[in-house]
C-alpha cells in the first residue's frame, strides 16, 4: 500500500451533485412563502447551519417555517421538497469502488442534516462503500471546525499524513491541512483523477 492508508471524502458536490437554489425554490413553493423569506431564514437567521449542526430536528425546522407560512403544509411534502435536489455522480462511485478494492480505509465527512442523509441513503447506493460516516448533525460540529476533522482522524485510525481528503470547498481543505491532512479541492473529475495519480493513490492507463 502507498503512503495513504485512508481517504476522506466530502459528500455534496463531490460524490453527489446538489442544488441549494433548487432546495430554496421547492421549499418556498411547498410552504407558500416568498423565496426571499426562505433564503433569509436559512442563511441570515442561520437555521440551515443549526440543522446541519444537529441543534434543530426536522420537526423543529417544520415548526419554525410553519410559524411564518400563510397556511398549513404537509410535513412529508416539506421534507421531500428540501431533499429532492440530488443527482448521482456514477464516475465518482466507480473510483470509490476501486479504492475500496485496494483495501484503503474510506471515510465520509459531511456537513449534512438528518433529512438529506436519510434521503441519500434511501435513493443512492454509495454510502455502504464507506467504512465510517462522520456527519455534522450527529457530531454537533461542522466543517471547518477542527473537532470534525479530529473525529475523522480517529475513525481513520491513521496519522494525519496517512490521510488524503477531498472536498469542493477550499476553506475546508485548508482547515484539514492545519491538522496535517493533505487534501485536494475538487473542481473537476479529470483534475481529481490527476491528483490521485500524482499522489500514488490510483494509477490510470490510456
Amino acid at each position: 500500500m502507498g503512503k495513504y492508508t485512508a481517504l476522506i471524502f466530502d459528500m455534496g458536490n463531490v460524490l453527489i451533485s446538489f442544488s441549494f437554489e433548487k432546495m430554496l425554490s421547492q421549499v418556498a413553493s411547498t410552504t407558500e412563502l416568498p423565496i426571499e423569506t426562505v433564503k433569509r431564514l436559512f442563511m441570515k437567521d442561520g437555521i440551515g447551519i443549526k440543522y446541519e449542526r444537529g441543534e434543530l430536528s426536522s420537526k423543529d425546522l417544520y415548526k419554525m417555517l410553519s410559524e411564518h407560512a400563510p397556511a398549513t403544509f404537509d410535513f412529508d411534502k416539506f421534507i421531500e421538497a428540501g431533499c429532492d435536489i440530488f443527482n448521482p455522480r456514477p464516475e465518482m462511485v466507480q473510483i470509490v469502488k476501486r479504492l475500496k478494492a485496494k483495501g484503503i480505509r474510506l471515510l465520509l465527512l459531511s456537513n449534512t442534516n438528518e433529512a438529506h442523509y436519510n434521503y441519500i441513503e434511501k435513493h443512492f447506493d454509495f454510502l455502504p462503500l464507506f467504512d465510517y460516516h462522520i456527519l455534522s448533525y450527529e457530531l454537533h460540529h461542522v466543517k471547518p471546525e477542527k473537532e470534525i476533522y479530529q473525529a475523522a482522524l480517529f475513525h481513520a485510525n491513521a496519522q494525519p499524513h496517512e490521510c488524503f481528503y477531498i472536498d469542493d470547498i477550499p476553506e475546508y481543505v485548508s482547515a484539514a491541512g492545519k491538522l496535517g491532512i493533505k487534501g485536494h479541492v475538487y473542481e473537476s473529475h479529470p483534475l481529481f483523477l490527476e491528483a490521485l495519480q500524482k499522489e500514488g493513490i490510483l494509477q490510470f492507463h490510456e
